[in-house]
């Protein structure tokens, strides 16, 4: 990082005095003044880059400072960070002993249970002999199901006609019922016409005689 500080600085030399005479006396004294004021402008002009440039290092003092500090966390967490990873590696390296321990095991297990499914085929063999056996069975059942469901339809076929006929004969009754209801009722009414009837001519009879 390169800080580049500007002063420039002009300094006016004050002329010796060479004449005593009171104009060029005058002339010396305002020569002076213009040069001191040049100078103290020059001056003034020059003190306030280096302000700024006091700021500008301060500034930047300030972070490198803060960029070193940094840097000391980094190396203490670096230091520590190696440390957990040399912890989990060794941690991961007894992982790796229990694991194997565990493939053996789990292999032998393996080769039982292959024993174990190497007799399971055969007994598939077996029952796929079975299977057929039983399929031959199954289609003798299934023909005389069929040859049952044919005689289930004649029946229902039958009991369906059955149902048919006692509904006409019900309906055929219910008509007869009415008709015989209707009949009592007339019977009932002539009846007691014909008793009115029989008396009326027994009491003119009586009458008469």
């Amino acid at each position: 990082m390169k800080y580049i500080l500007t002063i420039i600085i002009t300094l006016a030399a004050l002329p010796a005095a060479a004449q005593t005479n009171a104009k060029e006396q005058m002339k010396r004294l305002e020569t002076n003044m213009e040069n001191a004021e040049h100078n103290r402008k020059e001056y003034a002009k020059n003190l306030e880059i280096v302000s700024k440039n006091i700021k500008e290092v301060d500034r930047v003092l300030e972070t490198l400072k803060k960029n070193k500090k940094e840097v000391e966390n980094q190396l203490k967490n670096s230091a520590q960070n190696r440390k957990t990873l040399e912890e989990q590696k060794v941690k991961l390296k007894s992982l790796v002993a229990n694991e194997d321990k565990k493939v053996a095991e789990e292999q032998k297990k393996i080769d039982e249970l292959q024993a174990k499914i190497n007799q399971v085929k055969a007994n598939q063999e077996k029952r796929k002999q079975n299977i057929a056996a039983y399929g031959v069975k199954v289609k003798e059942i299934d023909t005389e199901l069929g040859e049952w469901d044919q005689q289930q339809k004649k029946i229902a076929d039958l009991n369906g006609s059955i149902d048919k006929k006692s509904n006409e004969a019900n309906k055929e009754k219910a008509e007869w019922v009415g008709k015989e209801k209707s009949y009592k009722d007339e019977l009932k009414k002539w009846t007691a016409e014909s008793n009115k009837a029989s008396s009326e001519y027994k009491k003119y009879s009586k009458l008469k005689d």
